[in-house]
């Protein structure tokens, strides 16, 4: 394996080629972008094309579109120090995209990244579609710096876009750059790498792209090996080497012959290996000789850029300082005029709203006395109906009951139906006031809950004593199945009234000789259902939602004798059940009539 680490070293190189053929793809798009936007080439009235900015933009593209890139970089600085450029932000994006890709091809990486990185921020700003390929090039700059993790990540990050499909370069581009990321010792992962480059041969196979092929089966046939399936890497490279001698292309035959003589000794092949080995002897030898002529003319270019760029900025601060006058002068005198703008414009807004502020209070302290009076009014008209008619009203059936027991037993039987239904009428009166009696303390806070544990078939039955001539009337089954060992939490004279609606309710809207029958049925803990059921008409399921609503749409039923009721017996067990933390619903089907389940608490 110690070989094997030496072949290791060889994926950087191949990486950037692929990577700056990459950037030589997209070049031409971004020149032909570039160019679109020049003022000059392209005249527009936002900017005059005989202006500075104009001409130096224009002077910019000609020499990206010439590969000029001492000349471009240059007039780059000047564009950058160039104070109109900061107010036009599509010229800006295009400057610092092209700048990006100046200084990578000057192989100076760090700079170029964070050329890169502002050229995404403004681009982001402006939605330009060119977003995707300048983070694969960031990406791939990442790596040039030798940040291989730093790039997976962001290599991750473009498998996420949407348009990925519909861009094969950037698919090219992304699938190569994870492939090589993971053949880094930091971020080994042999299986990704493999996986990747089948993508990416795949890709290239449909595009008929021989140049990247050349690369992606080195690349794939240094994985195998890596792996130490040498006859597969030995498959890939016979297929690099077939299509290096089909198309001419020789930049990659050294390395090919190279990774050749190693797979070769692996597989015990001697001779083949010794054969591949001075072929790559041989071609390194040539390429030797002028690796120290290219280090002096690349150091050579680089000072010379630096004492340009001295030049320029000496010529430019002389510039700026005149303008920088000129500016403050000008920026003084418009400042004046704005601060006296903006405190006109605050004043009369403070003043305005002054205004709106007070008129908006007076109409909202009027209407909150106009709804304390109103409600003032409804609380005195409560009191009235529901007390003080409730006496009177009780006194009645007192009296009415000492009036049937005076009635001598000759006339009883001919006055018999009248004076029953007589009492009833009365019965029912008082329960109407009882109700809205509740409903009135309960609506103002005035409604005093004590609860405590009760057995509910006996409060049933003691509410059912009331009830007993009616019963009889109508000749109904009343059956109470509730457990006597079954307790609820409750206030006893609420659950009175409740009971006593629910009963009262199920009496009105059975039929002669129906049924009605109370039981308990299982409930989520720790409440319990008890059930007061009874046959007869049903509700419609489009009312059953709104049956516990003082609303006349809720009313649209009648009992059995055709009286329309009021509504407010079942709401009043809906609010007086929630004071006590329970519940009611409803259930209605011709199988078995309807249903009102009361929820409360279970006592032990």
């Amino acid at each position: 394996m110690a070989v094997k680490s030496i072949l290791h070293g060889l994926v950087t190189w191949f990486f950037l080629g692929l990577s700056l053929l990459g950037i030589a793809q997209e070049d031409r798009s971004i020149s032909e972008d570039a160019a679109r936007h020049c003022p000059v080439c392209h005249p527009r009235p936002s900017i005059a094309a005989e202006s500075s900015i104009a001409q130096s933009y224009h002077r910019m593209h000609k020499y990206w579109e010439n590969k000029d890139y001492e000349a471009l970089y240059s007039q780059l600085i000047l564009l950058q120090e160039d104070e109109e450029l900061q107010h036009q932000d599509t010229l800006h994006y295009f400057v610092q995209l092209v700048l990006g890709r100046t200084l990578n091809s000057l192989s100076l990486f760090e700079d170029a990244g964070q050329a890169y990185q502002e050229a995404l921020e403004m681009g982001e700003k402006l939605q330009f579609s060119e977003q995707s390929f300048i983070r694969s090039d960031w990406a791939a700059n990442t790596y040039q710096q030798g940040k291989p993790a730093e790039a997976l990540e962001q290599f991750k990050k473009l498998l996420n876009l949407e348009d990925l499909d519909q861009e094969p370069a950037l698919q090219e581009a992304v699938y190569n750059g994870l492939a090589i990321c993971y053949l880094e010792p930091e971020s080994e992962d042999l299986d990704s790498a493999q996986y990747y480059l089948h993508k990416n041969i795949q890709l290239q196979q449909e595009l008929a792209d021989s140049n990247d092929l050349i690369v992606s089966y080195l690349n794939l046939g240094l994985v195998h090996y890596l792996k130490e399936e040498d006859p597969l890497a030995l498959k890939y490279w016979k297929r690099c080497k077939q299509l290096i001698t089909a198309t001419g292309q020789r930049e990659y035959q050294a390395e090919l012959n190279f990774n050749l003589s190693l797979v070769e000794e692996a597989l015990n092949r001697p001779q083949n290996a010794l054969d591949h080995l001075r072929s790559y002897v041989d071609a390194q030898d040539s390429a030797q000789s002028e690796s120290p002529v290219w280090e002096m003319a690349k150091e050579q270019r680089r000072l010379e850029l630096k004492i340009r760029e001295d030049e320029i900025k000496i010529l430019k601060q002389e510039q700026a300082i005149q303008e920088k006058e000129a500016a403050r002068q000008r920026s003084e005198r418009n400042l004046m005029i704005a601060l006296a703008l903006l405190s006109l414009c605050i004043a009369l807004f403070l003043w305005w709203m002054y205004r709106a502020t007070r008129r908006n209070n007076r109409i909202i302290q009027q209407q909150k006395e106009n709804l304390q009076h109103l409600n003032s009014i409804k609380n005195r008209l409560f009191s009235i109906v529901a007390h003080d008619l409730r006496g009177p009203v009780q006194r009645l059936e007192r009296s009415h009951k000492n009036m049937i027991k005076e009635v001598p037993k000759e006339e009883q039987t001919r006055w018999s139906a009248s004076l029953k239904k007589n009492h009833q009428s009365i019965k029912e009166t008082h329960n109407l006031l009882d109700n809205l009696l509740h409903w009135s303390l309960q609506e103002t806070d005035g409604l005093h809950i004590h609860p405590e544990a009760h057995k509910p078939q006996r409060v049933l039955e003691q509410v059912l004593y009331d009830f007993q001539s009616i019963l009889g009337d109508k000749q109904l089954t009343w059956t109470n199945s509730i457990p006597l060992d079954v307790q609820v939490e409750a206030d006893y004279n609420l659950l009175r009234i409740i009971f006593r609606n629910l009963i009262e309710n199920a009496v009105k809207f059975t039929p002669e000789r129906g049924t009605i029958q109370a039981y308990i049925r299982p409930e989520s803990e720790p409440f319990v259902g008890i059930v007061v059921e009874n046959t007869g008409s049903t509700i419609p399921e489009e009312k059953q939602g709104y049956l516990f609503e003082l609303t006349p749409q809720k009313r649209a039923g009648k009992d059995t004798a055709g009286f329309q009721s009021t509504g407010l017996g079942l709401h009043l067990c809906r609010e007086l059940l929630r004071k006590c933390g329970g519940s009611i619903y409803v259930e209605s089907k011709e199988e078995f009539g309807t249903r009102f389940i009361v929820c409360l608490k279970k006592r032990n």
